[in-house]
């Protein structure tokens, strides 16, 4: 799929189709358990309307199998089609369905229609190298940012008013709209 969005080479699939085989190993202290039972309670808390997930950059499927063990439907995309090779060998994802797919392009085959919640964790966004990809990761970041609030107000105001700054700056359009969006919402709730 990176292929068509550009003639030159993807740093991040080229980095992760040779890091693949060794990712597990190179992940082997991060807490994937206990991430999802933190991000589990917020969703909780926020009383996310469904258990359906989706796990986007899943890489191997640690914290996709996390989040099915904790008892939702979850769907893992990856843009390296060797992680996806490593999450669908682990006998520990038996029954999770993976994809190949960039996040850049999302929801593009997959659609969003049968997800309640779309994660994207660890160090995934670091890979987001241009203003087009920033713009569309967070644009989907704010949608499911929008649906937890906290109703956290002088926090609201802060971080939207921060990135409406940055967004304005660097011309994410979708992203300042987003930004003041949680501004409004801010407003009508002091």
């Amino acid at each position: 799929m990176a292929a068509a969005r550009s003639e030159t080479v993807d740093p991040a699939l080229t980095t992760y189709e040779s890091l693949a085989p060794f990712y597990d190993r190179f992940t082997r202290y991060d807490d994937y358990l206990r991430w999802s039972g933190l991000l589990d309670d917020l969703m909780q808390r926020h009383i996310v309307p469904g258990r359906r997930l989706w796990d986007v950059a899943c890489g191997t499927g640690k914290s996709t199998a996390a989040f099915r063990d904790r008892g939702y439907r979850v769907l893992g995309c990856d843009l390296s089609a060797a992680m996806i090779a490593e999450a669908r060998a682990k006998p520990e994802n038996r029954g999770i369905e993976f994809h190949q797919a960039d996040m850049r392009d999302l929801p593009g085959q997959l659609g969003t229609a049968d997800h309640d919640v779309v994660l994207c964790m660890d160090d995934a966004v670091n890979n987001l190298v241009g203003e087009a990809d920033l713009d569309q990761a967070f644009a989907l970041y704010m949608d499911a940012v929008l649906a937890a609030f906290e109703d956290d107000v002088p926090t609201v105001e802060r971080s939207s008013a921060r990135g409406v700054e940055l967004s304005a700056r660097y011309g994410l359009r979708y992203w300042k709209a987003m930004l003041q969006v949680c501004q409004g919402w801010a407003l009508a709730h002091r």
